[in-house]
């Protein structure tokens, strides 16, 4: 990636360094990537960069994050330094929009398998994992304004996290570093993050697909599940049986019903 150093004014949201993505005929390229060494959040800040500056788009990574977050407001744990920790701002349109969990997903399952030579899995919607233990997280949260999307894709990819040092995620969670035995170059791990990313997102911006690959990660089909919709708390258990081009997952219900459900109302969890 070539580096162009920023001029902009010293204030909290000042990067220590930019860099721009390479050139080329692709939606991602020539776009601006900043590395902060402390965020609250890369997300908000990827969300406030897109509102105040004209761009189609922005990738911001921090060194650590004091209020990362996943789906449902979880907390997302990392050291400083140890993995990555980025979101990408973009303008899609509707259907683009609707596509980025499984765009996301594939990019970040793509990677992991790059850095690691193991299959990577997609716990539905959007969860990659390793043997079975989750190595990378996606959030993505979306705008309209006048009638524009404002989509931000948050990426937390275990790179070098040592578990044990976080007990609630101990038995959960597993990173490229406990896969390989090695520890991993942020850099090197960012740019194979971005250009599968950019992959996947000109594909589907220019009339393409990535639902056929995506369902072909995805470890959730023919598995008992259970899930609890939201807000209502509504327990759904029943066998996940396939998914929709829009990515909702069905699920034939212990009662004989089929459901259709969407990835941002439910919490999940595998029962086998």
């Amino acid at each position: 990636m070539e580096v162009q150093l920023s001029n902009m004014p010293n204030h909290p949201h000042t990067p220590y360094r930019t860099e721009m993505t390479p050139q080329g005929d692709t939606e991602l390229s020539g776009v601006t990537i900043e590395f902060h060494e402390s965020l609250s959040s890369t997300s908000d800040l990827a969300a406030m960069r897109l509102e105040s500056m004209n761009t189609v788009a922005i990738v911001v990574v921090a060194d650590s994050q004091s209020a990362g977050r996943g789906r449902f407001s979880r907390t997302w744990n990392s050291n400083a330094g140890d993995d990555l920790l980025v979101s990408i701002g973009l303008r899609p349109t509707a259907a683009v929009a609707a596509q980025l969990a499984m765009i996301s997903a594939v990019a970040a399952a793509d990677t992991v398998e790059q850095l690691t030579n193991q299959e990577a899995t997609i716990k539905w919607p959007n969860d990659i994992r390793v043997r079975g233990k989750k190595i990378s997280g996606i959030l993505i949260e979306s705008q309209v304004q006048s009638e524009r999307f404002r989509t931000i894709v948050g990426i937390g990819l275990n790179l070098n996290l040592d578990p044990a040092a976080f007990p609630e995620i101990a038995d959960l969670a597993t990173s490229v570093r406990m896969v390989t035995g090695e520890r991993v170059d942020r850099s090197e791990a960012l740019g194979v993050l971005i250009e599968n990313l950019d992959r996947a997102y000109t594909l589907v911006c220019r009339g393409g697909s990535v639902h056929s690959e995506w369902k072909s990660k995805l470890d959730t089909m023919g598995k008992a599940v259970e899930f609890t919709v939201q807000p209502s708390g509504e327990l759904v258990r029943g066998i996940a049986t396939d998914v929709t081009p829009e990515g909702l997952l069905l699920v034939q219900m212990d009662d004989g019903r089929l459901v259709e459900l969407d990835a941002g109302e439910v919490t999940s969890q595998s029962l086998n």
